[in-house]
């Protein structure tokens, strides 16, 4: 995600996510891959944008889909941040072992602090009985996105992504945790 880079050292976790650069690439959460462009999904229905989840993170709007499900941009209702927020697709809600797997993903990911990565907050279960966790939000562009508009990249813009991805990694690799 292309935007402000971090500031701060304080980062953790989320498997898939985009890595800052300088002039301002940072971390997104992703379902291990690049999000698909927003549409409308049978599995999560665009009805879930102004629900309340844990009494306390409005969804405002759909960020992305992936393979398990929508990612969120939402707001603390108390404290007025803002945040991102992954829901597992009802479809998969359904099924024991990727609710597990789904958990494992965010405990896993909640384990890596290093600056490239999101931090996991929260972890919780929908009204409708799916489950979600909750990441801090970084406000950017999408990598994939820049490569393809300004594809070949300059090596003076390829070399701190790389650099910044195999950190993360590394911070990963630390913790046990193997990213696919």
């Amino acid at each position: 995600m292309i935007g402000t880079p971090r500031t701060d050292s304080s980062a953790a976790p989320v498997m898939g996510a985009g890595t800052p650069v300088p002039g301002g690439l940072t971390p997104v959460p992703a379902d291990h891959g690049s999000a698909a462009p927003v549409t409308s999904s049978p599995s999560q229905p665009p009805s879930l944008v102004g629900m309340v989840l844990s009494n306390r993170y409005r969804l405002i709007r759909k960020l992305g889909e992936g393979g398990m499900g929508s990612v969120y941009l939402a707001e603390h209702t108390t404290i007025n941040k803002k945040l991102a927020i992954k829901i597992l697709s009802d479809e998969y809600a359904k099924k024991q072992d990727l609710v597990d797997r789904f958990l494992q993903e965010a405990r896993a990911a909640s384990m890596i602090e290093q600056e490239n990565v999101v931090e996991i907050t929260d972890f919780g279960e929908t009204p409708g009985g799916s489950v979600f966790f909750v990441m801090e939000f970084l406000n950017g562009e999408d990598l994939s996105k820049t490569i393809k508009k300004t594809a070949p990249l300059p090596w003076h813009r390829v070399k701190p992504i790389m650099l910044q991805i195999c950190a993360a990694l590394t911070a990963a690799h630390d913790v046990g945790i193997i990213h696919r």
